[in-house]
């Protein structure tokens, strides 16, 4: 299922049907409108009338980018969230997820494009255009690239509960353009639903159960808190002693957060995410970009490289530990600008969550692939090139400079020793583990061969090396399978390198499917191996550690 249709979806679900059944009050009197304050309603306007003609298109082009965020996390919650993962939402999460699991089939909802998810939605009542006609917007106030709007019906405010809030539409402005902001509308909804149910002493559960089952005319069923059948592997089943993550769309690269059960796991899509994994249940839920979020620019290092959040694509990560839970990730950025992004790691609380700090925009022509956090506060890439790439390093005062000796075809992954003084690289067109000097005179170069296409290297708690990547058929049928054609003949693999001898054996072999297509990275997790892939699939495979 399409974003865009989902965002569609939400306003009329979590606010539309809401607001239509309050009392209303006598109009507001309208009053001249400054040029800002008249973008912002004409961007609510749009949005309305494109719900109204049934356009999620257009619908979608007028949210913020975390909305799309927000509902890619319920898509994969109303796929495959079990009971507990559900209910420990907020009520207007455990809304949209019963509503899509009592109205439509798991097969039918993970393959509906936009058109087809609309279509229903209008429909089957889900949108009603009455009380979308009824909506509107109040008194607006514009503070900087952020805006606050009152929630009206038929011209006023509808009363709040004594002691509530009213409920206000947040609008930001992203790229120069005014755009919805959702999260602040749920986190307002949340609240009102809360004060609402404790004054009536009444459960927020069965409210959901009323709501959807008005919406539906059909009972709804106890069973609906669990994970929909029959979708068999794809609904995040077991296949043989193989287990899965499910949620995170193209896991390309995983970290491990230290001391801490959880993941930081790259989404490499565009408009992507950085997701957040607990070890201990297997729940995801999307990291950055995020309310969670937030940003404090390190000038003095970065300088003026400023934060773009739109057109998101992660790659590769690396983290530097730090002392008391506050770590320093790195991140490969592609999308709006090639770069690195830097953010703060807090992991002081229950779950991490990020700041982001600065960016290094990439030397020209250089495609960024992974990077490796290095002794001094710098950090190495590796530039991507099939006939011919290197790796880069940049430190705070030095910035970029190439390192010497590190020619090879398609350097992938790299990994690097604690000292600092040897670079582990993947090579992806040499199919071999490439041991580099950092810092020597001379350079010393040595390789083992892995018989795959190397993508991530990883160091494993027993001081080896695991090196993923895929094989079979070529590069042509690599590719067929990475955009979505047969994957036949093409495996995920990981090895384990020994990085002082040299030497290698397999640990995992799988063959490549639409759920895990191509192998991308392994890190050892407890008594499994955990591989991430790219290709579009919402998974990562967890693999029993083979004994020795």
């Amino acid at each position: 299922m399409r974003l865009k249709a989902k965002i569609a979806l939400f306003l009329t679900l979590g606010w539309a049907g809401m607001a239509s059944a309050q009392q209303q009050e006598a109009a507001a009197e309208e009053v001249p409108l400054a040029p800002e304050q008249q973008e912002v309603k004409q961007i609510f306007q749009s949005y309305k009338t494109a719900l109204l003609e049934g356009d999620g298109d257009s619908a979608a082009h007028l949210v913020d980018h975390q909305t799309f965020e927000y509902f890619e996390t319920l898509q994969s919650l109303a796929l495959t969230g079990d009971a507990e993962a559900v209910r420990s939402r907020a009520f207007v999460d455990r809304l949209l997820i019963v509503t899509m699991r009592h109205e439509l089939d798991a097969a039918t909802l993970a393959e509906m494009g936009l058109e087809d998810l609309l279509r229903h939605a209008i429909e089957s009542g889900w949108i009603a255009k009455a009380s979308i006609r009824q909506l509107d917007i109040g008194e607006i106030s514009v503070d900087g690239d952020d805006a606050t709007a009152e929630a009206t019906v038929g011209g006023s405010v509808p009363p709040a509960a004594e002691g509530v809030e009213p409920l206000a539409y947040e609008f930001i402005r992203e790229e120069g353009q005014w755009k919805f902001r959702f999260g602040s509308l749920v986190t307002s909804l949340n609240r009102v639903i809360s004060d609402f149910t404790a004054q009536l002493g009444a459960d927020e559960d069965d409210m959901i159960f009323t709501l959807v089952q008005a919406l539906s005319g059909r009972q709804v069923l106890p069973e609906v808190w669990n994970a929909p059948a029959g979708l068999g592997v794809g609904a995040c089943e077991p296949d043989g002693d193989v287990q899965f993550v499910c949620g995170p769309v193209s896991p390309e690269d995983l970290m491990a957060v230290p001391q801490t059960p959880w993941l930081i796991v790259s989404g490499m899509e565009n408009d992507g995410s950085l997701y957040l994994v607990d070890t201990r249940d297997h729940t995801t839920q999307v990291l950055y970009p995020a309310q969670t979020s937030s940003s404090r620019h390190d000038v003095a290092t970065f300088g003026s490289c400023t934060q773009v959040v739109s057109r998101f694509r992660p790659h590769g990560l690396s983290l530097r530990p730090g002392d008391s839970g506050i770590h320093t990730l790195y991140v490969v950025r592609h999308g709006a600008r090639e770069a690195i992004e830097v953010f703060e790691v807090d992991a002081r609380d229950s779950a991490p969550t990020l700041t982001w700090m600065g960016c290094v925009l990439a030397p020209e022509a250089v495609s960024l692939n992974s990077v490796v956090a290095l002794p001094g506060g710098g950090f190495a890439v590796t530039n991507f090139q099939i006939a011919g790439g290197e790796l880069w390093e940049w430190q705070p005062e030095a910035g970029w400079a190439k390192v010497p000796g590190s020619e090879t075809s398609g350097p992938n992954g790299i990994e690097a020793s604690p000292d600092g003084r040897w670079f582990y690289i993947g090579g992806w067109g040499t199919e071999s583990l490439i041991r580099l000097s950092r810092g020597q005179t001379p350079v010393q170069k040595d390789s083992v061969e892995v018989g795959f296409h190397i993508d991530n290297v990883r160091w494993a708690p027993d001081g080896s090396l695991f090196a993923a990547g895929h094989s079979g058929g070529g590069i042509t049928a690599i590719g067929a399978c990475l955009s979505g054609g047969s994957c036949e003949g093409v495996a995920t693999r990981v090895a384990r390198v020994d990085p002082d001898e040299l030497t290698a054996e397999e640990i995992v072999r799988y063959p490549s499917s639409p759920l895990l297509p191509l192998g991308t990275v392994a890190i050892r997790v407890g008594e499994e191996i955990w591989v991430g892939a790219v290709g579009g699939g919402d998974r990562i495979a967890r693999f029993p550690v083979p004994a020795r």
